[in-house]
């Protein structure tokens, strides 16, 4: 099932796709770049979707059923562990998963601002205050509220007495606050699942007793069939829709998207048409096509998928290469040497290719179609 839901602020379509099937529901969305002709971005991305269309009261219905009921046949717990972990070790992972980026955020800031300030005092300009930064944590004091470094080392470990004005070493200073995230380090992200499961383990639930499942188990040889506590994350569970559920998703109505893209509006001016170009070697050949134009203008094309045998898939194709090319054959082939990685032979053969389709357009390219193949 697909809806179409309208198009965003950049012009971009939207689309919202689910399945109902054997009790299993899911849900995905995706964008299509404004010349109509793939994806801009797809997938999980139903929050986009919402931000996107706010008032649309199908979209916030179907956003509601998707963050609960997704996937409702890939549950890692039963319900109780499922109930426990809904009612706050999810929020609680969410806030401690907060805080950790939280202050990663501001260690990196703290340290560009030391570096910084180590940078700034180098009597030898060559040191590298990256190698300083960890011997000067290993010496920072807090002291009533002040955090001061004691000594300002050089790589060798040697006290810098020297070149700052007296016999004093150099000292630097940082806030309490700053000197207690530096010392703290940087933090790894939490994992969910050793979270979820050492907080489940501390309340007695990592092994539900009153959710049995069937376990083989070899006992002196013999294979026995076994009702054993059903450990969080040993297998998929399947938590079944409410009947209110299911008849709310198989009220959801699907819009068509009835306007012809821009591609396909130029693919009817010029008429384009796609043949096999083999159509006498049979299957195996059958990825390889002809696309021609009114003007007499012929494009090989070749494609690895069925859906995208279609003349407008390959005018898109042939606007991508026309496009890459524009400017002439040497920038085509910087840009696919820098910017793709090829060798420069390859990259000049497909730069030659690609300016080639252009010059079988002239006559047809102008601004309105350069602005269609730059949305490709």
């Amino acid at each position: 099932m697909k809806t179409y839901v309208g198009k965003n602020e950049n012009g971009l379509s939207c689309f919202i796709c689910w399945e109902l099937k054997d009790g299993r529901f899911s849900a995905t969305a995706h964008y299509v770049n404004r010349a109509g002709t793939d994806y801009d971005s797809c997938g999980q991305i139903l929050d986009d979707i919402l931000n996107d269309f706010p008032e649309n009261d199908q979209v916030q219905r179907i956003w509601t059923v998707w963050q609960r009921w997704h996937l409702n046949d890939m549950r890692a717990g039963s319900p109780r562990q499922q109930a426990v972990i809904e009612g706050g070790i999810r929020d609680d992972f969410e806030k401690y998963k907060k805080q950790v980026e939280e202050h990663n955020s501001k260690y990196y800031t703290a340290k560009q601002r030391l570096l910084a300030d180590i940078k700034n005092k180098l009597w030898n300009q060559q040191d590298n205050p990256e190698r300083l930064f960890d011997k000067l944590l290993k010496s920072l004091v807090i002291k009533a509220g002040i955090a001061t470094y004691h000594q300002y080392l050089r790589p060798n470990e040697q006290v810098l007495t020297s070149g700052f004005g007296g016999d004093a070493p150099k000292r630097i200073s940082v806030g309490y606050a700053t000197a207690e995230i530096l010392k703290k380090g940087l933090l790894k992200s939490p994992d969910w699942y050793p979270y979820v499961c050492q907080r489940l383990e501390l309340l007695g639930l990592l092994l539900d007793s009153e959710y049995l499942v069937e376990k083989e188990v070899v006992i002196d040889g013999v294979t026995h069939k076994l009702n054993v506590a059903y450990k969080y994350g040993s297998k998929w569970l399947k938590e079944e829709l409410p009947t209110e559920v299911v008849e709310e998703i198989n009220s959801w109505i699907e819009v068509p998207f009835e306007e012809k893209t821009p591609i396909e509006l130029l693919a009817e001016k010029w008429g384009a048409k796609l043949v096999y170009s083999h159509p006498d070697r049979g299957v195996i050949q059958r990825s390889h096509y002809i696309l021609s134009l009114a003007n007499g203008a012929t494009f090989p094309y070749f494609c690895g998928m069925e859906s995208d045998a279609i003349p407008e898939a390959a005018l898109a194709s042939v606007l991508r290469d026309a496009y890459a090319a524009k400017d002439g054959t040497e920038l085509a082939t910087e840009y696919f040497i820098e910017e793709l990685g090829y060798e420069y032979k390859q990259a000049r053969e497909i730069a030659k290719a690609c300016y080639e389709s252009y010059q079988k357009l002239e006559g047809l390219w102008d601004e309105e179609v350069e602005e269609l193949a730059s949305q490709i």
